[in-house]
């Protein structure tokens, strides 16, 4: 990754900007690919729809697979193995809207539904695509922000050691939770993009 990073950070040494190890984090980010691999699984009565997308894709780090029956599927934790969920078509135990409903209750992660209305396999393709994008957004962002958390919190300050655990516990969470919500409208998926623009949020809390 070229260097869009390189800022002049010296003037903000007593800052939270001085805490943070930039150089470890710049090499982190930069030596992660951030290609990050996908269960995609298609709830249809045939994997036509399926195979059709996955050819579209072509892609060696998404994993395709297509359920004729709902129970079936939970009984194999797609809620916590999938990343998307495709309901092509409807089937007798339970209504799409409804599974959907049930799939985003079993998980805690960022599990993203589709209910395909007759879509095309274009249209289904950019509907995906846009999910995927989604997707590596809420994660790349994740991995900038804990890396900047790490970062700051390894190298105790004397001053800071005496404080009680729960302390600095509620520092870091409350850091966590600035950064996630100043971050969350950044559009671009990129790694240095949102470093840098967590460089600018930190800046403006000093």
């Amino acid at each position: 990754m070229k260097n869009p990073l390189s800022l002049n950070l010296g003037s903000h040494n007593r800052s939270i900007v001085g805490e943070v190890n930039w150089e470890q984090i710049e090499e982190n980010i930069s030596s992660n690919s951030f290609l990050f691999e996908r269960e995609i699984v298609f709830f249809s009565h045939s994997e036509e729809v399926m195979n059709e997308c996955s050819i579209e894709f072509n892609s060696s780090n998404i994993t395709f697979k297509t359920y004729t029956d709902f129970n079936n599927a939970l009984r194999r934790g797609i809620p916590v193995t999938a990343d998307i969920v495709v309901l092509v078509d409807s089937f007798a135990s339970a209504s799409r809207a409804n599974f959907a409903k049930l799939l985003q209750k079993r998980t805690t992660r960022n599990l993203q539904v589709i209910i395909s209305d007759n879509y095309s396999v274009d249209e289904l393709v950019g509907a995906i695509q846009e999910r995927l994008e989604k997707l590596n957004q809420l994660e790349t962002r994740g991995v900038v922000v804990e890396n900047i958390i790490q970062s700051r919190i390894e190298p105790i300050p004397n001053e800071q050691k005496e404080q009680s655990g729960s302390a600095r516990i509620m520092a870091e969470k409350d850091f966590r939770d600035l950064l996630n919500r100043e971050l969350s409208g950044t559009e671009n998926s990129a790694p240095e993009t949102i470093l840098a623009k967590a460089i600018e949020v930190i800046k403006e809390i000093n």
